[in-house]
């Protein structure tokens, strides 16, 4: 894309748009109440969609990547958090809203209709939700990191929490992290396979935790965590029957799918030799700097540093130039990867020398 533009973007103007976070899920209800208007019908619900993945590349294109590191001397904290708790309450309760639509008014949702309004808190799961989560669960403070988890509760994905900083951060880049897929490998067949390998990793570290606690390896933080999921499907289930329980699952497992397939983006053929490299370093995961997508996204496409950096919140995270950068923007690469010969196409070429000529350890079809 040699015609985006460069620029640095004002550090004011950047905390401001992180606030996007918390006003996305809000094209939910918008769309809803715009359904009777001329001309919109099914596409109501499909705002939220179509803003990430056409009106997003396109304002990416035209405002460019963001050249500017954060001030040397970052401001207080509480502002970036009241963000993140904003934009946790902000999906909850659009969540909450969108199964009780469903249930009180399920006539007026035909196929379009009810495609989109599925996609939409697919998308929001692991755009707003997930994404939130992440950043929580890298605090050191214990409420926030148990806000995560209740937000990876309910899109039934709580071993997150564990799995992503104590295994896929140590395990980055090889291929005993399942979320690293090696060159030539297909995203239909790895971002399921991650989806498994990491809830059963996720249930063995607890396990170990619970043994160390002198506990039973049952009796693990998981347990209480998925119960909780299951809780709040039977709750929802008496109270609004099964079509609204339906989509809860749906959207938690659609959510759980998505960020694996993000995963598959950031990490993409990328590999290192664990017995040489006791830390992942800027080579080993994919950069991003399209200035509106990382404001969405906290920051999330500055990945290359939050692996070095992991405990970083999100505003203090730096560019990486010697990273290796994607050549698209974020959800662009998204529907790309479900397109495999396409992504194959666009990300082989780019891939480093080392892991070009030997393939690694990928199946082609895989």
């Amino acid at each position: 894309m040699p015609m985006i533009p460069s620029r640095s973007f004002n550090a004011a103007l950047t905390r401001r748009a992180y606030w996007l976070a918390v006003f996305l899920p809000l094209l939910l209800p918008l769309g809803w109440l715009m359904r009777d208007a001329p001309g919109i019908g099914w596409l109501s619900t499909w705002l939220i969609p179509l803003s990430l993945y056409l009106l997003l590349p396109v304002a990416d294109a035209v405002l460019g990547r963001d050249v500017s590191d954060p001030p040397q001397h970052p401001r207080s904290r509480t502002g970036d958090t009241m963000v993140l708790c904003c934009a946790a309450a902000s999906w909850a309760l659009v969540l909450g809203w969108a199964l009780v639509v469903i249930s009180q008014s399920p006539a007026q949702f035909g196929a379009g209709t009810l495609t989109g309004f599925t996609l939409s808190l697919i998308n929001l799961g692991g755009v707003i939700a997930i994404n939130v989560a992440h950043e929580l669960i890298h605090r050191r403070s214990q409420w926030q990191r148990t806000l995560g988890a209740l937000l990876l509760s309910a899109v039934c994905f709580p071993c997150f929490k564990l799995v992503h900083p104590r295994w896929h951060h140590a395990k980055v880049a090889t291929a005993d992290d399942p979320s690293s897929a090696p060159r030539g490998s297909n995203v239909y067949w790895r971002a399921p396979r991650a989806w498994w390998l990491n809830t059963r990793r996720g249930f063995l570290l607890a396990a170990g935790d619970a043994r160390r606690r002198g506990r039973p390896a049952w009796l693990n933080e998981m347990v209480g965590w998925y119960v909780l999921s299951l809780s709040l499907v039977l709750v929802i289930l008496m109270a609004l029957g099964p079509l609204a329980a339906a989509l809860f699952v749906v959207q938690g497992l659609g959510a759980a799918l998505l960020l694996e397939v993000i995963n598959y983006v950031e990490h993409y053929g990328l590999r290192r030799a664990p017995e040489h490299d006791t830390r992942p370093s800027l080579q080993h995961s994919w950069d991003s700097s399209f200035w509106l997508s990382n404001a969405l996204l906290l920051q999330l496409p500055r990945h290359a540093d939050h692996h070095v950096n992991p405990g970083r919140p999100y505003p203090e995270l730096h560019r990486s130039e010697t990273a290796p950068q994607l050549p698209v923007t974020y959800s662009l690469a998204v529907l790309l990867a479900l397109l495999p010969p396409l992504w194959w196409r666009l990300m082989h070429g780019r891939l480093p020398a080392e892991e070009h000529a030997s393939g690694c350890d990928a199946h082609p079809t895989r």
